[in-house]
């Protein structure tokens, strides 16, 4: 069983969550032990039952053993988060980040120096989407390695 945190409950945090329910659907595989969001009344829309809830991400990050990390909070944010996760050695198995995973090239660099390649994975709504593109190019040109994609949900077209 994986352990999982959700940071920010807004739409992409709705998202990852429904995405976790459609896994454990089919094997019950990640518990969502813990979501944190800065928006009290977001937070209210959480069925608790096991779930506990913060308004502070860096209190539910001390406080909890994650194996997974999601991260659904707005684009300026993500890479704070990752700054925090390394800054305070947070312990992890893998970090799930809606897109952008990061705004400028010198804080892509300092995950690229300071993460492990496995660690990280993008959460794509827009797959078709300039900054996807861009990220396209980068892997093809960097000769990196994509192993794969989830997508979930249903077409709206």
């Amino acid at each position: 069983m994986l352990n999982a945190a959700i940071i920010g409950y807004g739409n992409a945090g709705q998202r990852f969550s429904h995405a976790i329910d459609m896994v454990n659907a089919r094997q019950h595989t990640i518990e969502v032990k813990c979501v944190a969001d800065s928006n009290f009344l977001a937070l209210s829309e959480i069925n608790l039952g096991k779930i506990s809830i913060y308004e502070s991400y860096q209190e539910m990050l001390f406080e909890n053993e994650l194996d997974l990390i999601f991260i659904a909070t707005n684009d300026n944010t993500h890479f704070s988060l990752f700054k925090f996760i390394k800054d305070f050695n947070i312990n992890y198995r893998k970090i799930v980040c809606e897109k952008p995973l990061v705004n400028t090239a010198s804080e892509m660099e300092f995950l690229y120096d300071n993460f492990h390649a496995n660690s990280i994975f993008v959460h794509f709504v827009e797959r078709y989407s300039d900054a996807c593109q861009e990220l396209i190019n980068y892997i093809s040109e960097n000769k990196r390695k994509v192993k794969r994609v989830f997508l979930t949900g249903q077409n709206s077209g």
